[in-house]
C-alpha cells in the first residue's frame, strides 16, 4: 500500500502540472495575441475560468465516471439504462468518449455525434473488445461547417 500511494501522488501532481501549463500558455495567449484577446478578456479568464478550475479542484469529491454511475444505477446494474437514448458529441475523444463508454456499458442507446465517423467506428470496435457493454452505438456525422448535419 505504501508503494501505491506516492504512485498515486505523483500520477495526480503530473496531472496538476499539465493543466497549470495550459492555464499559463492560455494566459500568455492572452495577454500578447491580440485575436485571443479580442475573444476573452484576462481579468474574464482568470476570474471565470480560473476559479472555476480551483472551486472544482477543492470541492470535487474526486469521483471517476464509473465510481458515479456505480452509485447511481448500482453496482453491476447494467441494464439500469435500457431503453434510454443520448446523443453524445464529441464522444470521438477525451470526456465525450468516457461518458458514452459508462451510458454503454449500462445499456444506454449512445448515438456518437462525431466529425470523424473512421475515428469513432474504430473507437467503439476497442471499447466492446475491452469490455461487455450492452448498449448499441450507432455514429452520427456532425459538423460545424456544415449545418444541416446538426
Amino acid at each position: 500500500m505504501a508503494a501505491v500511494l506516492p504512485t498515486a501522488l505523483l500520477r495526480a501532481t503530473g496531472e496538476q502540472l499539465v493543466v497549470l501549463r495550459h492555464i499559463l500558455r492560455n494566459l500568455l495567449k492572452i495577454w500578447i495575441c491580440p485575436k485571443m484577446s479580442s475573444r476573452i478578456s484576462l481579468k474574464s479568464y482568470i476570474v471565470d475560468f480560473c476559479g472555476m478550475l480551483l472551486r472544482e479542484g477543492v470541492t470535487s469529491p474526486r469521483l471517476t465516471s464509473e465510481q458515479v454511475a456505480e452509485k447511481c444505477l448500482g453496482r453491476g446494474n447494467f441494464s439500469a439504462l435500457k431503453g434510454r437514448v443520448a446523443i453524445v458529441t464529441g464522444s470521438s475523444g477525451s470526456l465525450g468518449l468516457e461518458h458514452a463508454r459508462i451510458l454503454l456499458k449500462y445499456g444506454c442507446h449512445v448515438v456518437f455525434a462525431v466529425r470523424s465517423l473512421g475515428k469513432a467506428k474504430a473507437l467503439i470496435e476497442d471499447m466492446k473488445a475491452r469490455e461487455k457493454m450492452s448498449g448499441s452505438s450507432p455514429v452520427m456525422p456532425v459538423g460545424l461547417g456544415d449545418l444541416s448535419s446538426i
